[in-house]
Order: structure tokens, then C-alpha cells, then sequence
């Protein structure tokens, strides 16, 4: 490679493997990694794979700070949850934060259907991540939590004191019950389900029911609805 200095540059095979040498021709440019600026024989030793390595732990360190979602490719699976790749690096989904789909897979007795988990795009929240130990945490549970806190924010929004709108139940409590509203959750208070006294709400509704509710309050700065 030619690096703008007086030597040229050589990247050794052994530090490409993440390109597919059949797309370079002359004139191609490359982003590389200074390993050595001067080798005995007089070159500039440089690699492909510790580029595209720093590259993309510069991308997960900026997803981190701005608390951004990131996608990844799952490549492997084991006991304790699934290996995810994602820009070059590759980072690990404990079992307790693979939700949906993907905990479906894994939890499989099938060993097919629980291999079937690899190749398959996951989006995901950066818990931890350690350069110098090369370790990276990922959590698909956060980022879904944070996608249902956005949605809640946006429906939020769209609500109004007094309104009067359908929704599912989502469950049940001692003070309550939990309704879905189009992605937004809110409380039914034990004291606004009936005109007559109500001692156990779990008897009242069945989770899953279509039931219509009166928004009674919204807290915006909390996300709570009434």
C-alpha cells in the first residue's frame, strides 16, 4: 500500500481475514492499523483486522455513551447465553437478556431449532464494554425496554385527559390492573374498576380481555397514565 510516506506499506496475509482479497485490485483503498512504522526490511507493517477492530470499538464506545441501540449477527451459542457480532467485535447476550424469539430458540429442547439461533440479526442495548479486556456485554431485554419506553412516550402524546379508548389487559395486582393501550401500559387503580366493592382484581378480568377504560391522568415526566 501506498501511505503517503517514503516506504510502502505491507499488510501480511495472516492480518486480512476480514477481507475478501478478490475485491482489491490497484488503486483500491483500504483503511489500516499502523502495527510497525519501520520493519528491519525497511516497510511500514500495517492490518486490516486490527483497523476494522479499533473502527468498531470506537462505533460501540459512541452507541454506549449516546445509549443508542445496535444490531449484530449471532455466530455462536452456549450455556450461558449467545456470542453476537457486531461491527467486527464480538460481544456476549446473557440468556437472562434474550427476549422473544431469540430466548424461544435457545430455551428449545430441539437442538436444530436452538442452532437456528445463529445467523440471526438481534437488536440490542451495550451493557458493559472493556477494551483492554476485550470484553463486551450486550442486553436485547434493554433495548426492548427502551423501544416500549419510546413508544409509551409517543402515545403519551397522543392521549388526552378523558378520553375514552380500548385496551387489553396485561395483568393484575393487589392495587390493580394493567391495560395495554396501543403500546403504552397504564393503571386501572382496584378503586376505579367498579362501582362496587372489588377484593381480588385477578378475579374481575382474565389477562389478555379487551376492556374499555377512561383516561382519568397523565404524568408525562413519568410516563404514567390513569
Amino acid at each position: 500500500l501506498d501511505v503517503g510516506q517514503k516506504s510502502e506499506g505491507v499488510v501480511l496475509s495472516r492480518e486480512m481475514k476480514t477481507l475478501d482479497p478478490k475485491s482489491l485490485s490497484i488503486g483500491s483503498e483500504l483503511i489500516v492499523y499502523v502495527m510497525n512504522p519501520e520493519t528491519s526490511e525497511g516497510t511500514i507493517l500495517l492490518s486490516v483486522d486490527r483497523a476494522k477492530g479499533e473502527q468498531g470499538w470506537r462505533v460501540l464506545e459512541r452507541a454506549m455513551e449516546d445509549d443508542r441501540n445496535m444490531d449484530g449477527d449471532v455466530i455462536a451459542i452456549n450455556k450461558g447465553g449467545a456470542v453476537v457480532e457486531s461491527e467486527g467485535i464480538q460481544g456476549f447476550i446473557p440468556l437472562s437478556q434474550l427476549v422473544g424469539e431469540s430466548r424461544d430458540l435457545y430455551m428449545s429442547d430441539n437442538e436444530e431449532t436452538k442452532q437456528s439461533l445463529v445467523g440471526m440479526k438481534l437488536e440490542f442495548k451495550i451493557t458493559e464494554l472493556n477494551r483492554r479486556r476485550n470484553r463486551a456485554i450486550f442486553s436485547e431485554r434493554a433495548a426492548l425496554e427502551a423501544m416500549k419506553l419510546k413508544l409509551k412516550a409517543k402515545k403519551i402524546n397522543e392521549l388526552t385527559v378523558g378520553e375514552i379508548v380500548e385496551g387489553k389487559v396485561l395483568g393484575t395486582s393487589s392495587f390493580g390492573v394493567f391495560v395495554d393501550i396501543d403500546g403504552a401500559d397504564g393503571l386501572v387503580h382496584i378503586s376505579e374498576l367498579s362501582w362496587d366493592t372489588v377484593v381480588d382484581p385477578e378475579n374481575f378480568v382474565s389477562v389478555g380481555e379487551l376492556i374499555k377504560v377512561k383516561v382519568i391522568n397523565i404524568e408525562k415526566e413519568t410516563l404514567r397514565i390513569a
